[in-house]
């Protein structure tokens, strides 16, 4: 999860860089490192909120995980773009991406505590059942 959080803190990093001379290559192959992190971090994120649950609580907890997970996307995309409008009506142009990045960047650094500390939760021990006696 740590590698994912890495590499998409440098697909941001990238992006914090963006002014009137930026190609469209760089912004372009920025994303691959932020696309390689989700890909790292989604699955270890899910894995280890899912690990301690019961196999029956599964299911409502794959619902409550879509949606806080889609509220979630929709209310950080919107503060980003009131952060971008603010800087695109200050008149500050290519810089107003780059300072809405450099939140973006700063969101993206604040995962890491919580990633830290589902780190160092151990895994449960898993129980081994006996068949039953006939």
């Amino acid at each position: 999860m740590l590698t994912g959080l890495a590499f998409a803190l440098f697909g941001n990093l990238t992006l914090t860089q963006v002014g009137p001379d930026t190609s469209q290559a760089l912004l372009a192959l920025s994303g691959v490192p932020r696309g390689i992190g989700m890909g790292l971090a989604f699955p270890a994120l899910l894995g280890a909120a899912y690990r301690t649950l019961s196999p029956a609580a599964i299911p409502r907890a794959t619902t409550t995980v879509n949606i806080l997970r889609r509220v979630g996307g929709a209310l950080g995309t919107a503060v980003f773009a009131v952060i971008l409008q603010h800087g695109l009506d200050a008149g500050r142009g290519p810089d107003a991406f780059a300072t809405t990045f450099w939140w973006v960047l700063g969101a993206t650094a604040v995962t890491a505590l919580p990633a830290l500390a589902l780190a160092r939760i151990p895994a449960p021990t898993p129980v081994v059942r006996q068949p039953a006696a006939a």
